[in-house]
C-alpha cells in the first residue's frame, strides 16, 4: 500500500469517527458505548495506516522536522505515563484501556503532528480538500434538527474560498450560519463561535482583500502576544485576590447591556482550579499522561469520593494537565513556526491565510473548546503542514491555483 492510498484511508477513518460522535452526539462520553467502540477503533486503526514514511522523508527543514520530532516524543511519553498509571480512580471514569487509545486524550496527542507531514504531498492536501466537501454536505443537514456540527469548521475554510467551485462555496456559507446560529441559540449558545468568525473573516479579508502583508503581519504577531497578558495578568489577579480579565470583562458587559448570558465568565475558574491541581500534584513539567483526571471544586460541589475531571474546556489547559510545561511549550512553538514560515517565506496568499487561521486557533485555544479527536482539528494540522512545506511556500498564486482546479478533476 503506497503513501497516498494510506493517506486517504487515514484521513477518512478520521471523518467518519468524526462524524459518528461529533455530528450526532457532540461529545465521546455522550456517545452510547457501542459508537463509543466504533469511534475508538477507527482512531486506532487511522493511527495503524499512517504513512510513517513522511516522518523519515518530507519535504520539511531541519527545524520543523526537529519540532514535530519532539512533540510526536513527547506524546508517546504521555501515553505510556497512562499505561503504567496503577491509579486506581483512572477505572472510575469507564473502560481505561478504551478511553486511553481511543478519544481525545490520546488521538489528540499523537494524530495532530502525525497530521501535519501529510502536507508534505499535495496531493493529500487535495483529496482532503474534496473530502471536507463531503463532510460539511452532510453536516449542512443537521441544522434541520437544530444541531450545528459545521460551527468550528468555519475557522479553517477561509484558505479554500478563492478555489473551489460555487456548491463548495455555498456549504461554506451554510458552515457560517452554522456558526452564526450555534451562538445564538438555544439556552446555552457558543459563544467561542464569534471568535471562530472573527478570526475566519479576519484570514479572508487581510490576505485576499487588503492584500497587505505588513498589515497581516502586525494583526498576527499582536494576536500572539495578547494570550500571554491575559493568561499571566489571570494568575497575577489569582496570587492577589484580584479579579481577572475575563471577571472584569463579565462586569463591564453586564453594565452596559444586562446581558448575562453573553458576559457569563466560565474560564476563570477553571485556569484557577487546574493551576491548583498542578501545584497540589507536582505536574507543571510534564503534566499527568494521556489519560489523567483534575479535582473541580466547581464541578463537584466538594462531594467526598469524587474524581474531578478527565478534561478542560480550554484546550491550553488540556495540554498543560496531559503533557505539562514542556509538550505545551513544543505544542506553541510548531504554531509560532508556521505563522513565521507563511507570513515571512511564503510566495502566496495560500500559504499566508493558513498562517493567520493557525493564529486563531493558537488565539482560540486559551479561550475556546475547539480541540477535540476531530477530522476539522485533523485538517488543521495538515493545513499548518503546508506552512512548513518548502514546496507549498515556493509556489505562486498562478501555481496554487492551478492545483486546486487540476484537483478539482481528480
Amino acid at each position: 500500500m503506497n503513501s497516498y492510498i494510506k493517506s486517504k484511508k487515514t484521513i477518512v477513518l478520521v471523518m467518519i469517527a468524526s462524524i459518528a460522535i461529533g455530528f450526532f452526539w457532540g461529545l465521546y462520553f455522550q456517545a452510547p458505548g457501542v459508537v463509543k467502540t466504533i469511534f475508538s477503533a477507527l482512531m486506532i486503526l487511522s493511527a495503524f495506516i499512517f504513512p510513517y514514511g513522511y516522518i523519515r522523508s518530507n519535504d520539511f527543514d531541519k527545524i520543523s522536522n526537529a519540532i514535530l520530532r519532539i512533540i510526536l516524543a513527547l506524546s508517546v511519553f504521555s501515553i505510556l505515563r497512562s499505561v503504567f498509571n496503577e491509579d486506581a480512580d483512572m477505572y472510575a471514569f469507564g473502560n481505561k484501556w478504551m478511553t486511553l487509545f481511543g478519544n481525545e486524550y490520546c488521538a489528540l496527542l499523537l494524530l495532530p503532528p502525525l497530521f501535519t507531514y501529510l502536507a508534505t504531498e499535495p496531493a493529500n492536501i487535495l483529496y482532503a480538500e474534496r473530502i471536507n466537501y463531503q463532510y460539511m454536505l452532510i453536516g449542512a443537514f443537521f441544522i434541520f434538527l437544530f444541531k450545528f456540527p459545521l460551527a468550528t469548521i468555519v475557522l479553517v475554510l477561509p484558505v479554500f474560498v478563492p478555489y473551489v467551485k460555487r456548491s463548495y462555496k455555498l456549504l461554506i456559507g451554510v458552515a457560517v450560519l452554522h456558526a452564526v446560529l450555534g451562538a445564538t441559540l438555544g439556552l446555552n449558545p457558543t459563544r467561542a463561535n464569534f471568535l471562530y468568525l472573527l478570526f475566519a473573516f479576519a484570514a479572508f479579508f487581510l490576505v485576499f482583500i487588503v492584500k497587505k502583508l505588513a498589515v497581516t503581519k502586525i494583526f498576527c504577531v499582536s494576536c500572539v502576544i495578547l494570550p500571554f497578558f491575559l493568561f499571566v495578568s489571570l494568575l497575577y489577579s489569582n496570587n492577589r485576590n484580584e479579579p481577572s480579565f475575563f471577571e472584569q470583562a463579565q462586569t463591564y458587559i453586564i453594565g452596559k447591556t444586562d446581558d448575562r448570558d453573553l458576559a457569563t465568565d466560565t474560564r476563570t475558574f477553571l485556569y484557577r482550579e487546574m493551576a491548583l491541581d498542578l501545584t497540589k500534584t507536582n505536574s507543571w513539567m510534564f503534566g499527568k499522561g494521556a489519560f489523567a483526571h483534575y479535582y473541580s471544586l466547581w464541578f463537584d460541589e466538594g462531594t467526598n469520593g469524587r474524581f474531578g475531571r478527565i478534561g478542560s474546556e480550554v484546550p491550553f489547559l488540556n495540554f498543560l494537565m496531559h503533557g505539562g510545561i514542556v509538550y505545551v511549550f513544543f505544542y506553541f512553538l510548531l504554531f509560532f513556526y508556521a505563522i513565521y514560515k507563511g507570513l515571512w517565506k511564503s510566495n502566496n496568499k495560500f500559504v499566508q491565510c493558513i498562517a493567520v487561521v493557525v493564529t486563531g486557533w493558537y488565539f482560540c485555544s486559551f479561550v475556546c473548546d475547539l480541540t477535540g479527536a476531530r477530522y476539522y482539528h485533523m485538517l488543521f494540522f495538515m493545513l499548518l503542514g503546508c506552512c512548513l512545506s518548502e514546496r507549498f511556500l515556493n509556489m505562486n498564486d498562478d501555481e496554487i491555483a492551478v492545483l486546486f482546479y487540476e484537483g478539482e478533476k481528480l
